[in-house]
């Protein structure tokens, strides 16, 4: 063959427009593709964004809702109309009316965030927070650390402060704990007071296993 026609043939079959029928290099770019938004099914939203309602009985507050949004949001990745579209999905009751009545003037997620909270504001009864808070106890069946994050979590949402959780938490241990000694060591924060607690409580069951008397078998008739 010529000399310039194999150099002919060589351009040709070195052109992009010739690609190799076998190569599947493309192909396998998408099959990896990692973009979290794809191929998420109606199951997939429901599990990562609650139901809200409006009703804060029912469900969560509006604050929290939206906070839980935006943490899957800032986990997957999501733009503001994907985020939009997924929360909007979740939407039930009187949350729903209200967003199909005024979507038209809804453009951004910034936008609805704000409406939905001026239209579910947080109202809360600081002194009937008090009193629940005070009531708190921990039962038999509850662990230390079940009763703490329990009792924490009900008095954040209530928005109380930090300094009184810890002392509703203190007052509903039991009452064979010494909550002097655990007063007396000034937690700073909740990591802090959680330990000081877990140790004078094992420290307690330690005592309790000394000084129980021993048991005694009876005597065979």
């Amino acid at each position: 063959m010529p000399r310039e026609r194999v150099r002919r043939n060589r351009r040709v079959n070195n052109s992009p427009d010739n690609s190799d029928p076998e190569d599947n290099s493309g192909e396998h770019e998408g099959a990896h593709s990692t973009n979290p938004t794809i191929h998420l099914s109606i199951k997939d939203v429901t599990a990562l964004i609650p139901e809200f309602t409006g009703d804060s009985k029912k469900t969560i507050r509006a604050t929290n809702w939206i906070k839980r949004v935006e943490d899957v949001r800032n986990s997957r990745h999501w733009d503001d109309n994907t985020t939009l579209v997924f929360a909007t999905s979740r939407l039930r009751d009187a949350a729903s009316i209200w967003y199909e009545n005024t979507q038209q003037d809804i453009s951004t997620w910034t936008s609805f965030k704000d409406q939905l909270q001026e239209n579910f504001p947080v109202v809360l009864d600081k002194i009937k927070a008090h009193e629940l808070m005070k009531s708190q106890k921990r039962k038999p069946s509850e662990s230390l650390e079940y009763y703490f994050h329990k009792t924490r979590a009900l008095g954040e949402r209530y928005e109380l402060e930090a300094s009184d959780i810890k002392e509703y938490i203190i007052m509903g241990l039991d009452d064979d704990i010494n909550k002097a000694s655990i007063r007396v060591v000034e937690p700073r924060n909740y990591g802090e007071l959680l330990r000081t607690i877990l140790l004078v409580g094992n420290n307690k069951k330690e005592a309790g296993a000394v000084d129980a008397p021993p048991v005694r078998s009876e005597d065979p008739k």
